[in-house]
């Protein structure tokens, strides 16, 4: 990662900590949720889903405005059809599979509709973070042209053999997401339902959608 992105880091992370300093969460609000989530990917011509384990600690700032901080961890499986082949020439390609280990901590602001409500909506406008990706590509290659010989179809001199060709690579960079969710209350359970919508870093941007449940302990008092 070079140093523009950490400075990059650094200077939001300085930006939230002045915005939250004063911050405090309701008496009965958990201020730490963690939970898993469902993440499907696409980049280029690939696609695919994987699980992902989430924990995040919010404050409030303002009665309706608030941030979170959270952190992400992910693996995900990706498929591409023969056009998305990057390691051999396309015409002899038979398949892509890419599996993707990633690595993210953000912050996000956090606007609900009602914040003295025990259950609603809210929005997350934005989120910033850092996401790492370190994925290993695998594609495969053969013989796929055919030509006429002696009036045979036959395979083509110029063919390669049956071949599998792997590459690791690795991406840092910043991720902004957007998304909603809904916050509701099973004794003694406080519990979030969001979805978001993520731009991650790689060798070509990648969009995410992400569906996550996570859990928190209210505080009860007696």
């Amino acid at each position: 990662m070079n140093y523009t992105v950490w400075r990059r880091g650094v200077l939001l992370g300085l930006s939230i900590c002045s915005l939250v300093a004063a911050g405090t969460l309701s008496a009965q609000e958990p201020a730490f949720h963690a939970g898993v989530a469902l993440v499907r990917t696409r980049y280029d011509e690939l696609t695919g889903a994987g699980p992902a384990v989430v924990a995040a600690r919010r404050l409030a700032v303002r009665q309706r405005l608030s941030i979170a901080a959270d952190v992400r961890l992910q693996r995900l499986s990706l498929d591409g059809a023969p056009q998305s082949c990057a390691l051999v020439e396309q015409i002899y390609c038979l398949g892509r599979e890419d599996r993707l280990g990633s690595v993210s901590a953000g912050v996000a602001l956090i606007l609900d509709a009602d914040a003295t409500a025990e259950n609603g909506a809210y929005a997350i406008p934005l989120h910033v973070g850092l996401h790492h990706v370190r994925a290993t590509s695998t594609e495969w290659q053969g013989p796929t042209l055919l030509c006429i010989a002696n009036g045979q179809v036959v395979s083509c001199p110029d063919n390669p053999p049956f071949e599998r060709r792997q590459d690791t690579w690795r991406a840092t960079g910043i991720a902004i997401a957007v998304g909603m969710g809904l916050r509701f209350h099973l004794s003694p359970l406080s519990v979030r339902l969001e979805s978001r919508i993520v731009s991650t870093p790689g060798p070509t941007r990648g969009l995410s959608g992400e569906l996550a449940v996570l859990f928190g302990r209210r505080r009860i008092s007696n």
